[in-house]
């Protein structure tokens, strides 16, 4: 199989795997990236489920009954289920190697952006939950790598005047107030910002139909 048709297999595996335990998930990272802005190249998948603080290992239990630990990282189950109790993230691969992280989501944000995920389409005809754009947003401005902040620009640019600009405040402001990370807050604003001005000036370099005709109607030579 091509990295695409594995990363489909993956999502197939992984839907059939929550559905039938009835568990709360979405997808997030850069395929939820790719679906709400611009597409780029991903070869792993990064998901969310609900896992409340004490009901952790009931969580990683189950899950490594079905999906090895990621190969190269972890020599045994034992290691990587403490690495995901330390960390609350648990690193997993399919059996054709796909790799698969899996966030142990408990925090008041993580479970609003779980109730908000919706069934869309990510590869092609298949659907899977996935976190909103505002969701994608948030975390995406909390990470603030190079490759984070190309797609929360593709987001805003293609999500526009669709995103609730107040929801993404209302979560991410107190996170970063908790982190003592306020710079990213005016990073975000600034990216804002850029776009906008980009988004005015092409907006005023567009010919509408009628503006395109009062232009050839200017460069018509005069009448002899």
């Amino acid at each position: 199989m091509s990295g695409f048709e594995e990363l489909v297999a993956a999502l197939d595996e992984l839907r059939i795997f929550f559905e039938a335990r009835s568990w709360s998930y979405c997808l997030i990272g850069g395929l939820a990236a790719n679906r709400w802005g611009e597409v780029r190249h991903t070869q792993d998948v990064d998901l969310v489920v609900l896992a409340e603080i004490g009901d952790e290992s009931t969580v990683i239990d189950e899950m490594l009954k079905v999906f090895p630990v990621r190969a190269g990282r972890f020599g045994s189950k034992a290691k990587g289920k403490s690495f995901a109790l330390q960390n609350r993230v648990l690193l997993l691969q399919t059996k054709a190697g796909v790799p698969i992280d899996v966030a142990l989501g408990a925090t008041g944000f993580e479970a609003e952006m779980l109730n908000r995920a919706k069934l869309v389409a990510i590869a092609g005809k298949h659907k899977f939950r996935t976190a909103s754009p505002e969701d994608i947003i948030v975390m995406k401005a909390i990470a603030a790598r190079a490759h984070d902040w190309r797609d929360i620009e593709g987001i805003i640019v293609r999500q526009g005047a669709q995103l609730d600009w107040a929801y993404i405040e209302r979560w991410l402001d107190p996170l970063l107030e908790i982190m003592e990370l306020p710079e990213r807050r005016e990073e975000l604003e600034a990216l804002r910002e850029r776009l906008d001005v980009e988004q005015a000036s092409m907006s005023r370099n567009v010919l509408t139909p009628a503006r395109k005709k009062r232009s050839q109607k200017k460069r018509q030579p005069p009448a002899q």
